[in-house]
């Protein structure tokens, strides 16, 4: 066996793939809104307000995805003294059928955007080392190929050898730009999400008289309930709304065939 084949041998990889049709039924769309009906609309998402004494908190449902429902939350102080804004005094409740606070409290702390940050971090440093091994052993496979080529070098090669060094460089250099590939969307990924926790979400802030911070509040999403309420501690004070959770079906249709919610074919 000639090191060309051999050498590709260890970089081919053979797939056999089982295909198996099936129908997977969709996951509910999660819509929340806020029990109290009064408040202001802005582009299609309601606010809500609240105050406690001389703190105030203006809400809206923002969005449910990845599992994790986010809210658009806005605080003001109108004390004369500095107040602490910290997202991980933020609770959501879920609240008993009947909307009301059950005996034992099945409550979810929001999560914090310092944590998260970090664990991008961490995140991205095991990538970087991960793609810096990838890339060594991809130099190392390419030394063994040029090795091969200079020990047979003057050597009149076999139409089987010539079949086998082009296939050998195919492989190297497809191998190659699925690393870079893919270790640029991985890059991606973490810009974004260090983005959104970053400049979207809201963050420990300290407010002076008069001011005000706001961002994203986000919580894991409760796999069952309906009712809600989010909570948020500010300066001693606990700031509610109450919020109904509607789960809606989505309906399978044929694939290729989208339709609206009454049947009729886009």
């Amino acid at each position: 066996m000639s090191t060309h084949r051999l050498i590709a041998g260890f970089l081919a990889v053979f797939i056999m793939p089982l295909m198996i049709g099936c129908t997977v039924s969709p996951r509910p769309v999660i819509r929340v809104h806020a029990l109290d009906s009064e408040g202001v609309w802005v582009q299609g998402q309601h606010f809500v307000s609240t105050s406690a004494e001389d703190v105030d908190m203006v809400v809206g449902f923002n969005h449910e995805g990845q599992g994790q429902l986010v809210f658009d939350v806005e605080i003001r102080n109108r004390q004369d003294e500095v107040v602490l804004v910290d997202p991980t005094r933020f609770e959501l409740v879920l609240l008993n059928p009947e909307g009301e606070l059950p005996t034992s409290m099945d409550s979810r702390t929001a999560l914090d955007p310092e944590v998260r940050l970090l664990a991008i971090d961490r995140r991205e440093s095991r990538q970087i080392a991960a793609d810096q091994g990838a890339r060594n052993t991809s130099l190392l496979f390419s030394l063994l190929d040029a090795t091969a080529s200079v020990a047979t070098m003057g050597q009149e090669r076999t139409e089987e050898q010539e079949y086998e060094k082009e296939q050998l460089d195919f492989e190297l250099e497809t191998l190659e730009i699925e690393r870079q590939d893919r270790h640029a969307n991985e890059l991606w990924v973490n810009d974004e999400d260090r983005w959104r926790w970053s400049r979207l979400a809201l963050r420990k802030t300290t407010l002076g008289p008069g001011d005000l911070a706001g961002g994203q509040v986000i919580f894991r999403l409760p796999p069952q309930g309906e009712h809600l309420l989010l909570r948020a501690e500010v300066a001693g004070r606990w700031l509610e709304v109450r919020f109904l959770i509607d789960r809606i079906e989505a309906k399978s249709t044929r694939p290729g065939s989208p339709t609206t919610d009454d049947g009729q074919f886009l």
